[in-house]
């Protein structure tokens, strides 16, 4: 199969899916919600997870995106998400959004 064919099957059939649920006040958006709301996931597919922060690194934002990357875990895992199946990525500071970044890869 050659590059096009494996990029036209991966438009029809979505490989690669990401979803970003936004932060807010050290929580998840309301955005972020209604994402969460749509999410489906079957005990097999696996998932890649970075968490962006605007700020700089400091104790007090890391502390404060893994606890809302624990919250959204235990919510992702009742709409079938396997903890098992998830890579995480890390952390990258000073970007434009606050936001955990969740990627799908494979049908």
């Amino acid at each position: 199969m050659d590059a096009a064919s494996v990029q036209s099957d991966s438009k029809k059939k979505r490989f690669v899916v990401e979803r970003v649920f936004g932060l807010s006040n050290g929580a998840l958006s309301v955005e972020a919600l209604f994402e969460l709301d749509h999410f489906k996931a079957a005990s097999t597919d696996r998932f890649y997870v970075e968490m962006l922060t605007a700020g700089e690194m400091t104790e007090e934002s890391v502390n404060q995106v893994m606890g809302v990357w624990k919250d959204l875990l235990k919510r992702l895992q009742a709409k079938g998400l396997n903890p098992k199946n998830v890579v995480m990525g890390g952390a990258k500071y000073q970007q434009t959004a606050d936001a955990i970044v969740l990627v799908k890869v494979g049908s």
